[in-house]
């Protein structure tokens, strides 16, 4: 689970693992019974290499894409592992409807990121691009956005941009 970029987004992010961990358990008493440790080892690599557009081996051998495995197995363990640790019901939906909205929209801190570098550095300088991309994040997390709902950066974001210079 990455970190943020926003507040609603790393809080989101905790509910969802804390309570997959906790439902985790409760459904799957010795999880060593439905996948290997090879597999796990695997799934981790990839990952941690490709993020959200991850393919994985599941239980039984299953191959399942990371935002499949998000919504239709994931989240409704989470789901449970909250409810039953007591959290409350409307907290729930607001931070794992964060983390269904993520998935359903395939989009993460990274790849906002990515997409929003490659757009503006068709558009203009690397050095203005990195700069109009970092001002739109201090935005939306000023306005605790969840990361699905940003938009993507426009170059003309900084009229007033004047090429920095950096002497040694």
């Amino acid at each position: 689970i990455p970190a943020g970029p926003t507040v609603a987004d790393e809080v989101a992010n905790a509910a969802f693992w804390l309570g997959a961990m906790e439902g985790m358990h409760s459904a799957y008493p010795d999880i060593r019974e439905h996948i290997s440790w090879e597999d796990v080892r695997d799934n981790f690599l990839k990952s941690a290499k490709f993020g959200i557009d991850t393919k994985f081996t599941w239980f039984n051998d299953k191959k399942v894409t990371a935002t499949d495995l998000v919504q239709q197995e994931l989240l409704p363990i989470a789901r449970e592992g909250l409810k039953s640790r007591g959290v409350d019901t409307g907290d729930i939906d607001h931070y794992l409807g964060i983390i269904e909205e993520r998935a359903k929209s395939h989009m993460s801190g990274s790849r906002w990121q990515l997409r929003a570098y490659t757009k503006l550095s068709k558009e203009v300088s690397r050095d203005e691009a990195l700069t109009v991309m970092t001002a739109a994040i201090i935005k939306n997390q000023a306005e605790n956005k969840p990361v699905h709902t940003w938009e993507m950066p426009e170059a003309v974001s900084l009229p007033d941009y004047k090429h920095a210079r950096l002497l040694v």
